[in-house]
C-alpha cells in the first residue's frame, strides 16, 4: 500500500455467514435434548469480486445440536459461542424448517416451525425464541 507508514488506515471487516441463535421462550423451561435446521443450504460458492453467496443444488442440509437443558428459565440463550449456527446467508427454500426436541414429564416431544422464504442476510444474527407452542423470529 502505497502512502505514509504512520498514517491510520480504517478496515472494514464483516462475517460472510449468518449466525443463527436460540433462545428459551414462554413455558419451554423443560429439558431440550437437540434442536435442528433442516432443508437448507449448507453449500455454496462466495464471490469476492460481487459480494454474493451462490448455493447451487437442492438444500436438504440438516444441522443439528444436541443440548443438555433443564428447566432453563425464558430468555436463556441455547446456542451461544462455539454452539451458535454460522449458516449459508440465503433466501430458506420451501420445506426449510426448525425442529426442536424437549422432554415432558419423562416423553419426548418434537415442535417443529416452518421458516421457508425468511432471509438469513450476511454479517447478520437471526435469534429464533423456541416457546411451548411455536418457534419464533
Amino acid at each position: 500500500m502505497s502512502g505514509s507508514t504512520n498514517a491510520t488506515y480504517e478496515l472494514n471487516f464483516f462475517h460472510l455467514c449468518t449466525a443463527v441463535k436460540f433462545k428459551v421462550g414462554t413455558g419451554l423451561g423443560n429439558a431440550i435434548t437437540s434442536i435442528s435446521i433442516k432443508n437448507v443450504y449448507g453449500s455454496g460458492t462466495y464471490s469476492v469480486a460481487n459480494e454474493t453467496w451462490t448455493t447451487p443444488g437442492e438444500a436438504n442440509g440438516t444441522y443439528t445440536l444436541t443440548i443438555t437443558s433443564e428447566n432453563t428459565p425464558e430468555g436463556t440463550e441455547l446456542t451461544e459461542g462455539e454452539n451458535t449456527f454460522m449458516m449459508i446467508p440465503q433466501t430458506l427454500p420451501k420445506g426449510a424448517q426448525i425442529e426442536v426436541k424437549f422432554t415432558e414429564n419423562g416423553v419426548e416431544q418434537t415442535l417443529t416451525a416452518s421458516i421457508s422464504d425468511n432471509e438469513w442476510e450476511k454479517g447478520h444474527t437471526v435469534v429464533y425464541k423456541v416457546s411451548r407452542l411455536n418457534i419464533e423470529k
